[in-house]
């Protein structure tokens, strides 16, 4: 029997790491194992043995069970979301290696192996038509004498987002659902603890207003907007007490955590998805949001009071500073940058608006800021993005795939509120719609932890829903 074949876990190797290992997969580990230890003594690198065998060992067991994998990729994301340059580093070169490989082999084995039809939920068919365009959109680029290496990279982001056919199959399972939403919450949990370390570092030996804001810790901010949509949810649909003081707590916390980023797109995304979950909440959930309200601004002043007790009345000043000039945000000059930008890509658009430019595709733009032209291929409006890259044909089948999802979370929502999953449908939902707002200004459908949400928000939608006639709801 093959390593790759019909199992009864809910791996990809047959047998599951928690019952006793079939002679094929042992023999399997076995090769992986020998191989290795060959590579690395040929090598030289005797002294990195260990890590190697760890390593082995990690992989099959995420070839053996979901349970096993899903939350060492979530955890695993931290080596992503800690670099900050450019260059392609070893660390993530390991992951992504690890995380396609054993995800290949999933869906292999379901759709190859098992014959099992993925596209089972709205939404699903548009994803796969989104994922062969950007694979034929190398041909544009190639025509362009383009760099293939960045289209790779740039289709391997959007390629994570076929986590979310695993993680929907993992989600179903109680026991699973706890690891991977407890694992996004100790990555998201490590990160917000970073930040406002260094920030209160740097507050201590600033002097002006503007070294205040000049601190700010403005990464993976979705992340923390995410957990304080999921902690409102969890507030307005608990019956415990102690359930409703740990949301309490949860959203206070990340709130300070968002508020430190100093990122007005995220703060105006956040209070669209409490006002999301407002209207789909029932008379009783929306008297609890309105409570919340009140409660976690107070408990937000003393916590920062207490950790910045220093500076307390001057950060309080900028953080106000800030999203006041929400208002006046046409005279910022970072928006302004962004909107001479978006008019730089609105005509390149015009040139092939119907296939796009391809992925990897660079441009030139000049910065305001920088005061220099720079080439580059990011571009913050995430709906100009993908439509300067992909074409319009592109742009519809990501908007039908991700918006569908949201009708879907919407339907259950409202229709449902008996479901187990009500509370996590809540804020999956509020967060997607949160990152359509967010995404005009700070792109969210292809920024590595933007994915990773999404991946989940749609298999927690995805796990959730029944079509008519199929019974009832987790």
């Amino acid at each position: 029997m093959s390593v790759l074949s019909l199992n009864s876990g809910d791996g990809v190797l047959h047998g599951s790491y928690q019952n006793r290992l079939s002679p094929s997969a042992f023999m399997a580990l076995v090769a992986i194992q020998a191989g290795l230890i060959a590579l690395w003594i040929t090598a030289g690198n005797i002294l990195y043995l260990p890590m190697v065998l760890l390593a082995g060992w990690v992989l099959f067991f995420s070839l053996s069970s979901l349970t096993f994998w899903l939350p060492i990729v979530i955890l695993g994301h931290a080596a992503l979301f800690a670099q900050r340059t450019e260059g392609v580093s070893l660390s993530e070169y390991a992951f992504a290696a690890f995380f396609y490989l054993v995800l290949l082999l999933w869906l292999l084995d379901r759709v190859v192996v098992k014959r099992e039809r993925l596209a089972t939920v709205p939404g699903d068919n548009a994803l796969a038509l989104f994922m062969v365009l950007g694979v034929i959109s190398v041909l544009p680029l190639l025509v362009a004498e383009g760099k293939p290496f960045q289209w790779l990279r740039e289709l391997l982001v959007f390629f994570c987002l076929l986590f979310y056919f695993p993680l929907r199959q993992g989600i179903r399972s109680e026991r699973v659902r706890r690891l991977v939403y407890l694992s996004f919450f100790v990555l998201a949990l490590g990160i917000a603890a970073k930040n406002i370390y260094q920030y209160r570092s740097g507050v201590a030996i600033a002097t002006y207003i503007w070294e205040l804001l000049g601190g700010r810790q403005s990464a993976n901010e979705p992340l923390f907007m995410s957990v304080v949509l999921a902690g409102v949810a969890f507030w307005m649909t608990a019956e415990k007490p102690l359930a409703r003081l740990q949301s309490f707590l949860v959203v206070s916390f990340f709130s300070l955590s968002l508020l430190l980023t100093f990122s007005r797109g995220y703060w105006l995304g956040t209070f669209l998805g409490i006002a999301v979950m407002f209207l789909l909440g029932d008379r009783r959930e929306r008297k609890r949001v309105l409570t919340l309200g009140a409660i976690v601004g107070v408990a937000g002043a003393v916590l920062m009071m207490v950790l910045f007790y220093d500076v307390f009345m001057a950060l309080v000043d900028t953080i106000f500073r800030r999203l006041f000039s929400t208002a006046t945000a046409v005279t910022d000059k970072s928006l302004t940058n962004r909107i001479v930008e978006s008019a730089t890509v609105w005509e390149l658009i015009k040139k092939n608006p119907i296939l796009g430019s391809g992925l990897g595709t660079e441009y030139s733009v000049y910065h305001l800021l920088r005061e220099t032209t720079q080439h580059t291929f990011y571009v913050h409006n995430a709906y100009l993005y993908l439509w300067f890259k992909l074409g319009i044909i592109g742009l519809m089948m990501f908007l039908v795939a991700f918006l569908s999802k949201i009708w879907v979370g919407i339907k259950i929502s409202l229709r449902d509120r008996t479901n187990t999953l009500r509370p996590l449908v809540l804020s999956s939902t509020a967060i997607l719609v949160a990152m359509v707002q967010v995404s005009i200004t700070s792109p969210q459908f292809y920024a590595r932890d933007s994915v990773l949400i999404i991946a989940i928000c749609w298999a927690t939608i995805a796990a959730a829903w029944r079509p008519a006639g199929q019974g009832p709801s987790l």
